[in-house]
């Protein structure tokens, strides 16, 4: 995510989110977050 730098995600759901940097550290966070909860880490 940080290594292409998206303008646009389309998380699977709802509408497209515009992206800044800070908006992908934030989700990228976001993603890794939810990835290490319900992998019990």
């Amino acid at each position: 995510m940080q290594a292409i730098k998206p303008d646009l995600v389309c998380p699977g759901h709802g509408e497209l989110i515009p992206m800044d940097a800070l908006r992908i550290a934030e989700y990228t966070d976001y993603i890794q977050r939810k990835e290490a909860a319900f992998r019990c880490r």
